[in-house]
């Protein structure tokens, strides 16, 4: 992962596409780094309520000439003015998001990966360890990481995932 000023002098290797994520929040860059990692695009990691780019972060995907992005998170992670600034400098956003950090994860994976699929790693999205370090074994096979709830929170997470779906 990347993030601007501390990170860039070290990323000379840059691709056109960059995954951005932010870095105040952690469950959306766990979902977005093995997609990341299989589409050879860096994540960077933004501050998600600013309403634009810092002057470095402009600075390192200008350098880089990145032409297009993809945002993780909803708008409550990363702001529409964030990434709208995000798409200025790109001139290609999309933005891929959900109800909830679950739903975001599905969805991350539903966009980058075509069914079958046959490795995917799970991991609780209630805290960050577990997804952090499957994260990288993840990306290394070019895998998914889906964040799944804990048993005595199933009936809440179920819920959100499918609000139409009776909990039982």
């Amino acid at each position: 992962m990347l993030s601007a000023p501390r990170r860039s002098p070290l990323s000379t290797t840059l691709a056109r596409p960059v995954d951005a994520a932010t870095g105040l929040k952690f469950p959306d860059a766990l979902s977005a780094s093995p997609a990341a990692a299989k589409n050879t695009a860096p994540v960077l990691l933004v501050k998600g309520d600013a309403t634009a780019l810092s002057v470095d972060e402009k600075a390192l995907l200008t350098a880089r000439g990145v032409t297009s992005a993809t945002v993780f998170g909803g708008e409550d992670t990363v702001s529409a003015p964030l990434a709208a600034d995000i798409k200025s400098v790109t001139t290609a956003l999309t933005r891929i998001d959900g109800d909830d950090r679950f739903i975001v994860s599905a969805n991350v994976t539903a966009a980058n990966w075509t069914a079958p699929v046959d490795t995917v790693y799970f991991a609780t999205g209630e805290n960050y360890p577990d997804a952090l370090a499957g994260g990288v074994l993840a990306g290394i096979t070019k895998s998914p990481v889906l964040l799944v709830c804990s048993t005595r929170r199933w009936r809440t997470c179920r819920s959100a995932a499918d609000p139409g779906r009776p909990v039982g």
